[in-house]
């Protein structure tokens, strides 16, 4: 009778029941035994596997029935020899396989039922990988650009106190401020998973849509993956949405240079901060201290600012900011860098929660080099 407990897709290890008999007294007293040689493959995998492609250092076998064996036994590359428990009892027996990395960490197992009663043939055995899943998190994006670099907002700015990550149904909550803003989910079946990630706050009220997506398998080698989750504020729920203020921070410079370097002078920084089209009237800018305010509306002042500035309390999200460098040598204000050329005119940028935001750098080009503009 031949046990097929997986398909024999992709086997490397040849497995047979060898049955023998052994007469223990001439009384007639049979006792049967049989020799344990099992076969696996990985699941998911249609073709002979490699120790080295999973990272399997050594098979752990573990059998318990009318007899306890336990073996180690070293994964081949490839798997084209077995191993065998000799001289087993007849009966049934429940089998372990766990397959180990040189550190001797679990990567795959398998559980299976077998009956040494008499059978012969061959065992085979799916191996299941216990992948992994480590989730980022971010707010408005990150400060450098890369998917996992540093959040551009912190759970602290808006409130959140937990992670949620949901794996095929099942849910774990991690501090949503921990120092990398990540989880690593482990030891569950090979890829693909269902992930979902949301935020919540100190009451467990959500505080975010729930991010989702399924994480394919495209290679059977890709048993840990990353999974990037950027909540961007239009993923919050109101009112934080449309009530959360933030600082934006930035300084300015002009081709490279400071107001004082620049030739001709700057006599005169114009800012105008837009929202979907309007103008915000109440937007101001400011120097570090929150001080010495100007109007972000685009009025002409008699101001040329170095170091950081910011325009506080606006609520989160993407604007456009337009920053221009201006001249006074007579009545007139002649504007000579700009970084409105492009349509639409400014840059976009990111309000985000909160007073402790990352600086932004302008660097103006100079538009105009004729008549007011040109060098003394």
């Amino acid at each position: 009778m031949k046990l097929n407990i997986a398909p024999p897709l992709g086997i490397g290890l040849l497995a047979r029941l060898a049955v023998a008999v052994m007469l223990i007294t001439p009384s007639c007293v049979v006792v049967h035994t049989e020799d344990l040689e099992l076969a696996w493959r990985v699941d998911g995998s249609d073709s002979p596997s490699h120790c080295s492609e999973f990272g399997i250092d050594t098979w752990l076998i573990d059998v318990v029935g009318p007899e306890t064996a336990s073996i180690d036994s070293p994964c081949g590359d490839p798997w084209d020899s077995g191993t065998i428990l000799h001289n087993l009892e007849g009966g049934l027996y429940a089998v372990t396989i766990r397959a180990v990395d040189a550190d001797g960490t679990a990567i795959g197992r398998s559980e299976l039922d077998v009956d040494l009663r008499g059978a012969s043939g061959v065992v085979n055995v799916t191996i299941e990988l216990l992948s992994s899943v480590q989730v980022f998190w971010r707010i408005n994006g990150t400060i450098d650009g890369t998917a996992t670099g540093e959040s551009w907002d912190t759970c602290l700015e808006v409130g959140a106190k937990t992670a949620v990550v949901t794996v095929d149904g099942v849910p774990n909550e991690y501090p949503c401020d921990n120092k990398t803003m990540s989880a690593v989910i482990s030891s569950f079946s090979l890829l693909p998973k269902d992930v979902m990630v949301k935020l919540q706050d100190e009451s467990g009220t959500d505080l975010t849509t729930e991010a989702t997506a399924t994480i394919p398998s495209d290679s059977n080698t890709d048993i840990t993956v990353d999974f990037m989750v950027d909540f961007m504020y239009d993923s919050f729920f109101k009112p934080l949405q449309t009530e959360q203020l933030g600082d934006f921070w930035f300084n300015v410079a002009y081709d490279g240079k400071s107001c004082d370097q620049t030739n001709p002078a700057v006599t005169s920084q114009i800012a105008f901060l837009d929202l979907d089209g309007t103008l915000v009237e109440d937007a101001d800018v400011c120097n570090d201290q929150g001080q010495s305010c100007i109007a972000a509306n685009g009025d002409p002042t008699e101001m040329c600012r170095d170091g950081d500035q910011t325009i506080p309390d606006q609520v989160w999200g993407m604007y456009l900011l337009r920053l221009q460098g201006a001249v006074r040598p007579s009545d007139n204000l002649t504007v000579c860098w700009d970084n409105g050329e492009q349509d639409p005119p400014g840059a976009e940028i990111l309000i985000g929660a909160g007073v402790e935001n990352p600086v932004v750098d302008f660097d103006l080009p100079q538009t105009d080099t004729q008549g007011e503009c040109a060098p003394l």
